[in-house]
Formats: C-alpha cells, sequence, structure tokens
C-alpha cells in the first residue's frame, strides 16, 4: 500500500509539474533497483475516448490536460527506501 501511495503522489506531481522529465524522474531512471516509465502527451492521445470512462467517472479533461506521465515504482525493500528517500529530497529542496 505504502508503494502504490508514493507511486500515486509521484504520478500526480509529475503531471501537475508541467516539465518534459522532472529532477526526480532523471534521478530515478539511472537507479538500476527502480523501474520508470515516461508517457508523452502524443501517447496519452493516442488512448480511445471510450477507455478514459471508469465506473462512471470521466477521465477525459484529465488526460487533454495533462503533457505527461512519470512513473516511478519498486519491487523491493530497498527500492522503496529508495524511492521515498528521492521522492522527500525532491520535495523539500525548494524549502531548504
Amino acid at each position: 500500500m505504502k508503494q502504490f501511495i508514493i507511486t500515486a503522489l509521484l504520478v500526480l506531481t509529475a503531471c501537475l509539474s508541467g516539465f518534459a522529465e522532472s529532477k526526480i524522474y532523471n534521478t530515478c531512471r539511472m537507479n538500476k533497483i527502480l523501474k520508470t516509465v515516461y508517457v508523452s502527451k502524443e501517447m496519452l492521445n493516442l488512448v480511445e475516448e471510450s477507455s478514459l470512462k471508469v465506473n462512471k467517472m470521466d477521465f477525459t479533461k484529465l488526460i487533454s490536460k495533462t503533457n505527461s506521465i512519470e512513473i516511478i515504482s519498486a519491487d523491493t525493500k530497498n527500492g522503496v527506501k529508495t524511492l521515498e528517500g528521492a521522492f522527500n529530497a525532491y520535495i523539500l529542496t525548494p524549502y531548504l
């Protein structure tokens, strides 16, 4: 569950940031124990509109406003700790 929450927060942060690739994504991409996926605006446009409706919720507007999605995940405890550290550094950096 903790892994899902961290991944969801990273995805939301990436969606709202509007950058091509965020600093945290580039940092995690270089780490062998973390898995990263970058979904560009062009790839998002390939999704059929009918598949954006899930459980009576329509994600069409959200996808149309999203520039990219960055997904970072970890399968091991060490990977989760690494991801948590990277995420905390990313969140705390503007305040240091």
